[in-house]
């Protein structure tokens, strides 16, 4: 508003406008319309993260109050500049109040979220298992703490085999020979855990069956097979089956009937049928 003076009065109540003294302008400052706060995020453990505070009109500076949960925080001549917050566990923040020279906003709103993410603490590798040859065996990781996806290192006595994006499934594996795996490494986006553990995948071949001799009983009723197998046990579906420390021999067998020879890895879980 633009105000054009008429008298200027002192003390002795003398006039002291002359005629050159001109318009006086008076600008009205509006205050504070509104203040909002925001700005969730995820961060890791010892990062940082902005606070978005939104402040439709008034005029810098501000007083800007915001609580933590526990405390309130106040920034005195706030002009605009990040708040940068650095959480060491997840905490919602709330704006209390904007002030500036003409008062308080009266819409206060919005909250901010910065949730904080620990690193895996220990990762540990098992799965030793007997398996048959051609057969697989599932490696079990056990991770304690952090965020999937992971970051899986893990060696085979020879290699180094990464796997990224992993989500906590087990890892399907199938050596050709007996092998011990090892854990090198676990990490998400946030750090590296402690590692440990191994895992001994056996394979067991399947026995070999070898006959060595068979033939008929003297009545032409039943028959006989004498065989020698790598296997722990044999086994038939027929006949009875004896052992005398090298051989298996398998009598009793009706004359008119085929049979089944099956033998038993000593691991166990292995068999071959004949």
């Amino acid at each position: 508003t633009t105000y054009l003076p008429v008298s200027v009065i002192d003390a002795n109540g003398c006039n002291l406008m002359t005629t050159t003294d001109g318009p006086v302008t008076v600008e009205v400052i509006g205050g504070i319309t509104s203040a909002t706060l925001s700005g969730d995020n995820t961060i890791c453990l010892g990062g940082s993260s902005v606070l978005v505070l939104d402040v439709v009109d008034g005029n810098f500076p501000f007083t800007v109050i915001y609580n933590d949960g526990t405390n309130d925080i106040t920034i005195m001549n706030y002009n605009g500049l990040d708040i940068i917050e650095t959480p060491s566990v997840t905490t919602t923040y709330t704006l209390v109040s904007v002030i500036d020279g003409c008062g308080l906003s009266p819409i206060i709103s919005g909250t901010a979220t910065i949730a904080v993410n620990d690193p895996p603490s220990t990762a540990t590798l098992s799965g030793t298992t007997n398996i048959c040859s051609g057969e697989s065996a599932d490696l079990t990781f056990d991770i304690v703490g952090g965020n999937a996806p992971f970051t899986i290192i893990y060696n085979n006595g020879t290699t180094d085999i990464t796997i990224n994006n992993f989500n906590g499934a087990p890892i399907s594996v199938t050596p050709n020979n007996t092998t011990t795996y090892t854990l090198v490494s676990v990490s998400d986006a946030c750090g590296n855990a402690s590692v440990s553990g191994m895992a001994i995948v056996t394979i067991s071949p399947f026995p070999t069956i070898t006959i060595t001799n068979q033939g008929c009983s003297s009545d032409l009723m039943f028959y006989f097979i004498e065989l020698i197998s790598s296997g722990a046990a044999v086994t038939s579906s027929a006949g009875n089956v004896t052992f005398d420390g090298t051989n298996y021999i398998i009598t009793d067998i009706p004359i008119d009937v085929n049979i089944s020879i099956f033998s038993e890895s000593e691991l166990g879980g292995c068999i071959t049928e004949i």
